[in-house]
């Protein structure tokens, strides 16, 4: 078994791996699908493949440093063999969680100042599953002049609570995620009687597959259904649109029972962690 750099004649067979086990692929795949191998764009990725004599892993790692492995329990062997190619800096690491455990020992990042390090619970659902609560008096709408400031406002907010962001960053990158939010036209407001109380998201998107990222309420507001509605309406629109799949990571238990009750089903766990400012790593 060896390691070999992938080209774009991989790519069938990397997708082919990766969609294999989407719930927890799906940060590669929507890369690869929007930036693909090499090139210049930060979340384009750079992929080593293992072969037995098929793919049996698959180690990305974008231009802006993180780490996406989909990867079977590895010798030390492969782990050097990876390390010599993947020097750093990085920013972080998300996938199944015992996979990232195992990459940030071997590249001596697991006692790396993190901003987001916990694992999360998993979910997935097959679309046609999907239990719409009740949605009286509520509707969904896309992010546009009207409503940029709040979805921005709102953004910042998450940027601090779940990602981490020191507050003084938080705007600006708030700012350019909404900015791509409304080219990329992926995440939406949903009002209750006229009122804005909810904001959900997709993160990343593959052939039939959403994954679903950024669900945020407002403090005040929480505790009222609001996040279930707005997402359930959501992955309702997506459905419709061709949608037939999607995944998520739960951060709390209170978080995963709102995804249940909407059909969700247990999956793998996964982590995403976020370094504290960019990590080398230790050949």
């Amino acid at each position: 078994m060896s390691w070999h750099a992938a080209t774009g004649a991989d790519v069938p067979e990397i997708e082919a791996f990766l969609s294999a086990r989407l719930q927890t692929s799906m940060f590669p795949l929507g890369n690869l699908a929007a930036h693909g191998l090499g090139g210049g764009h930060p979340r384009a990725l750079n992929v080593l493949l293992r072969r037995s004599p098929k793919v049996d892993a698959v180690f990305a790692v974008t231009n802006e440093g993180m780490i996406l492995p989909q990867v079977p329990p590895l010798m030390e062997t492969d782990w050097q063999a990876l390390r010599e190619v993947f020097l750093g800096p990085f920013i972080g690491a998300a996938g199944e969680a015992t996979q990232v455990r195992a990459t940030l020992r071997a590249f001596a990042l697991d006692t790396a100042p993190t901003r987001v390090g916990e694992d999360e619970q998993g979910y997935m659902i097959d679309l046609s599953d999907l239990i719409l609560p009740d949605t009286t008096r509520a509707t969904l709408h896309p992010i546009d002049a009207a409503n940029v400031a709040l979805a921005t406002e709102w953004r910042a907010a998450y940027h601090v609570e779940v990602l981490g962001t020191p507050a003084d960053e938080a705007q600006a990158k708030a700012a350019q995620d909404i900015a791509h939010y409304i080219e990329q036209d992926s995440h939406r407001l949903l009002c209750r009687d006229g009122a804005p109380v909810a904001m959900t998201g997709f993160n990343t998107r593959w052939r039939d597959a959403v994954q679903v990222g950024g669900v945020f309420t407002p403090p005040e507001l929480r505790r009222r259904g609001h996040a279930a509605r707005a997402l359930a309406l959501h992955l309702a629109e997506a459905r419709g649109a061709g949608a037939a799949r999607a995944v998520l990571f739960a951060a709390s238990e209170a978080a995963a029972s709102v995804y249940r009750a909407l059909g969700f089903t247990r999956g793998e766990d996964f982590a995403l962690v976020l370094f504290d400012g960019p990590q080398g790593a230790t050949p």
